[in-house]
């Protein structure tokens, strides 16, 4: 690492990292990664108001196409959009609820696939989000557990939006997680941070009595969107099972509120799976 980045890291150090901790999150709230590793790396951007249009940019434009709300990060049509890098995720569609798709970037020469398939040939699946690129995800090779970068999140300093580069894909049933954090210089000028993640298998703990088997961070958008990330943290036991959705009316208790960032976070207790069509009782007991 050469003197200068050193400077630039330790520089930005001291600074208040609240809003730079919330940037992370609303990328990869669901992350498996150290608050205290997160701040150290998100302090190295140094404007918070750059932040804060990074995360307001994104709120602006959208359009519908078949019943399908459609933002755009950047700008407010296909037009505006920069072209995709290789491998770059050209449309994040989100399946939580009622489908949205969020634009990034230009395929060249073609458009980016909207289906809602996973199976249309240009699709990684990550729990209720699938990320489309423009090239064959045929030719995106298997992950290895704990070993490979599964996809890049990167952040420039002097752009409004983020670029998510795929590398090769987890295997069935396994999740992604945050395994390093680079800070490097675009230009001489500005800095940018890379996020790596890897693959690894679901968590097999057994969730213990009180304990949430699920976290949500739910974040407020334009044109009533909700952008949900979930995070399972333990399996129920026998006969019991984990809410999949926060507006469940039982086993979901609502937590910490984010006001800047209009987000919030929900909390998912074990419940006793239905033996007959009468309404489920919650079992749980919510902490004190």
């Amino acid at each position: 690492i050469n003197k200068d980045k050193e400077f630039n890291v330790k520089l930005i150090k001291d600074k208040d990292n609240n809003m730079m901790n919330m940037f992370f999150y609303k990328h990869y709230p669901d992350a498996d990664s150290s608050k205290d590793s997160v701040s150290s790396t998100m302090a190295t951007l140094r404007h918070q108001k750059h932040y804060q249009h990074i995360m307001n940019s994104q709120h602006v434009h959208s359009s519908h196409k078949n019943n399908l709300k459609i933002l755009y990060q950047t700008g407010s049509s296909e037009s505006d959009l920069p072209l995709c890098t290789p491998n770059a995720v050209c449309s994040k569609l989100d399946l939580y609820q009622e489908p949205w798709l969020e634009r990034q970037c230009r395929c060249p020469g073609k458009p980016c696939s909207n289906s809602l398939s996973a199976s249309d040939g240009h699709t990684v699946s990550d729990k209720t989000r699938h990320f489309k690129i423009c090239e064959p995800v045929r030719k995106l090779p298997k992950c290895r557990l704990f070993r490979d970068v599964t996809w890049t999140l990167i952040s420039s300093e002097d752009s409004s939006s983020t670029e998510q580069i795929l590398h090769c894909r987890c295997p069935r049933g396994a999740i992604a997680y945050l395994v390093s954090r680079q800070v490097f210089r675009r230009t001489e000028d500005s800095l940018a941070l890379a996020f790596s993640f890897a693959c690894s298998p679901a968590s097999t703990l057994k969730c213990q009595r009180k304990e949430p088997c699920r976290l949500f961070s739910v974040k407020k958008r334009p044109h009533a969107i909700e952008e949900v990330n979930t995070n399972s943290l333990c399996q129920c036991g026998p006969h019991r099972y984990c809410p999949s959705h926060h507006h469940e009316s039982v086993g979901v208790v609502a937590g910490k509120v984010y006001d800047e960032e209009s987000v919030r976070t929900y909390s998912g207790y074990c419940l006793p799976r239905k033996s007959t069509g009468d309404e489920v009782e919650a079992s749980y007991e919510e902490k004190n």
